[in-house]
């Protein structure tokens, strides 16, 4: 083998290997003493070796140096490299202290074709200040592929953090970019997998743990640690991710059982942030292709605490900006506590998962609890589980949610504003199928809430088999409102059935609570329950708020079957009426058949009426109206069984 020898650094020995072709050799550099490298870095070119290992001969060894513009370490077209701390784990430390902004400022790169490389079991460190776009990054794969991309390669079992000083924070743990020329010139089929990824952050520009940009696909990041040991103070408009992919070209990417939070490793602290206006924190961003799917699942984040002066949309746990993605089995925050997730943001939307672009979303089997939002000031707070917002043809599935955890506070928004509202979730666009999903627990010390809420002018949606119950609003005074499903389609082929609305609780005489609100369109309500004016211990809602088990509002024309409304509870104050359903329409063609309308509601010292049905239009048969087979009793003080 051409280049046996011993040398005072890593370039000397990759100089002597760049000089012979190393046909077949299988090569180890040993590492036996701490080694600073020049400023221009180690280069190894491609070669036909078997194999090369670089390994630390005993522990603690350190590879470091100052190297700006370039990798202090570069596999540049080299395949079948082995970088390797096992000997003691992690404590092989290779380390680049450049804090430069320019293009390829790295600890490792790897260009040019380089492919089936490993990188496992070591400290690798840097501060290079790249932005998101720029090539640059304390792992980086990407740049100059000229035929196969550089693909293949696995970093894994490796802390990727901060150079020394330790608040020389890099801006990107690990970068992937590659080369846009033809599908094969992208990086593919690389891993980041096992790593603690911490410590990267800037003030001035966007920052990430992960970023996947143009020129890539297939690639896998998987069961990583990402999080944050002090507290950081980010500037006004700056973007920061735990992982972005930002490539609308490519697809297939897997983000999978990444742990996104506190500020060790070993699970304790909070990973705190603060920022300045429209400073903004995405969990996971993905800007992918609409063409084929990617996959975001079982990752978690938890631990959070955001502070920011004011913005639109300060914190989204998955936010698919474009493209196809299936989004399943995430957890955000905590199912048994509260405050798991801390926020104080002014005038914003905090959203857990965020679905918008031109591709079809399936989000199923995520988890949303323990989430607290602070403000407690006059400007307002929205809270989003899940939002969607995509461009039809489109299509959202959203199946086996659960957005509330146990605890009977478990999404608080403190908001003193009353215009602050809470959705379990909301669909603005496209058609959806919106099926089996829990809301729970949702507590408002002052705005509304809806608990599913469709505002799409598409038809063809599907509610079905979802369960609504225990949201609070504790103000006292105001008008504020709880709606369980509040559906507004164009006509078509919609069906809302099977949904279990109940114990929903308001605070005020001025308030309104409502089960169902058909709004527009043409839909089939079937075989729903709704049960109002209780909690869920069975003790009465005393004040005497509007309450409505199903609304129909002028615009629709809609057939109700088999539906089961129970409105109770003893009213001591106010005199609103109550109704187990009610209807604005006059004249449009529709069915009322087969369902069960109690009003049990009874005045204990308020004076409203209580009606079992309430039907506009001219009495005893309003036009376009078959009314058939249904069950009316209102047998309380101050009941009325039908109205009409």
């Amino acid at each position: 083998m051409v280049g046996n020898g011993n040398y005072q650094t890593l370039s000397a020995a990759f100089a002597a290997i760049n000089a012979g072709a190393q046909t077949s050799a299988n090569i180890i550099i040993n590492i036996g003493a701490n080694i600073s490298e020049p400023s221009t870095g180690a280069v190894l070119n491609h070669g036909v070796w078997t194999s090369l290992t670089i390994q630390q001969v005993g522990t603690g060894r350190i590879i470091s140096g100052n190297v700006p513009g370039l990798p202090l370490i570069d596999l540049n077209g080299a395949d079948n490299v082995t970088i390797d701390g096992i000997s003691v784990a992690n404590s092989f430390t290779i380390s680049n202290t450049s804090t430069s902004s320019a293009a390829g400022t790295s600890t490792i790169r790897l260009q040019t074709d380089a492919r089936n490389n490993k990188i496992k079991n070591c400290k690798i460190f840097g501060s290079s200040t790249t932005g998101t776009s720029t090539v640059g990054g304390t792992i980086l794969i990407g740049g100059n592929s000229a035929t196969t991309g550089n693909d293949n390669n696995v970093v894994s079992n490796c802390d990727i953090g901060s150079a020394l000083p330790s608040s020389n924070f890099p801006t990107k743990g690990v970068c992937v970019i590659g080369t846009t020329t033809t599908t094969n010139t992208n990086n593919s089929g690389d891993t980041i997998r096992n790593c603690n990824i911490y410590n990267y952050f800037s003030a001035t520009v966007s920052s990430a743990g992960v970023y996947l940009g143009s020129g890539t696909r297939d690639i896998i990041v998987k069961d990583n640690k990402f999080y944050m040991d002090s507290v950081q103070t980010g500037g006004a408009f700056i973007n920061h991710s735990g992982i972005w992919v930002d490539n609308s070209s490519g697809s297939n990417y897997l983000i999978s059982g990444n742990i996104i939070g506190f500020s060790s490793s070993s699970g304790s602290g909070t990973y705190t942030l603060n920022g300045g206006s429209s400073f903004s924190f995405n969990a996971i961003l993905l800007i992918v292709d609409a063409a084929a799917a990617s996959n975001v699942q079982n990752n978690i984040i938890r631990n959070i605490s955001l502070t920011v002066s004011d913005g639109l949309n300060p914190f989204k746990g998955i936010f698919v900006f474009t493209g196809m993605v299936n989004i399943t089995g995430n957890s955000f925050g905590d199912q048994t506590g509260t405050g798991n997730l801390s926020f104080t943001a002014p005038n914003s939307e905090i959203i857990m998962i965020h679905a918008q672009g031109n591709g079809s979303i399936t989000c199923s089997n995520n988890s949303i609890g323990g989430i607290d939002l602070n403000l407690s000031s006059s400007a307002h707070n929205n809270f989003n589980g899940i939002r969607a917002s995509m461009t039809p043809p489109a299509i959202l599935t959203c199946q086996n949610n659960i957005i509330g955890g146990t605890a009977g506070n478990s999404i608080n928004n403190a908001s003193a504003n009353i215009n602050s509202i809470c959705y379990g979730i909301v669909n603005n666009n496209n058609a959806a199928n919106i099926t089996g999903n829990t809301i729970r627990n949702i507590t408002s010390a002052n705005g509304s809430g809806f608990g599913i809420a469709v505002y799409a002018p598409f038809q063809n949606h599907t509610l079905s088999q979802n369960s609504i119950y225990n949201f609070k609003n504790t103000n006292v005074t105001d008008a504020t409102a709880f709606t369980g499903i509040y559906f507004h389609s164009s006509s078509g082929t919609n069906l809302v059935s099977r949904n279990f609305i109940h114990n929903n609780i308001i605070s005020s005489n001025n308030a309104v609570l409502t089960g169902i609100q058909a709004v527009s369109g043409t839909a089939t309500y079937q075989n729903n329950m709704i049960s109002l004016g209780t909690d869920t211990s069975g003790n009465s809602i005393t004040v005497g708020a509007y309450i409505r088990g199903i609304f129909e509002t002028s615009g629709s024309t809609n057939n109700f079957y088999f539906n089961t409304v129970y409105i109770g509870g003893r009213p001591s104050t106010g005199s609103n009426n109550t109704f187990a359903f009610i209807s604005d329409i006059v004249n449009n063609t529709r069915n009322f058949r087969n369902n069960i309308f109690l009003n049990g509601r009874s005045n204990n010292g308020s004076t409203g009426k209580h009606y079992a049905v309430n039907v506009a239009g001219s009495a005893p048969n309003p036009a376009g109206l078959t009314i058939n087979n249904n069950v009316y009793l209102a047998n309380g003080t101050g009941g009325n069984s039908r109205a009409l």
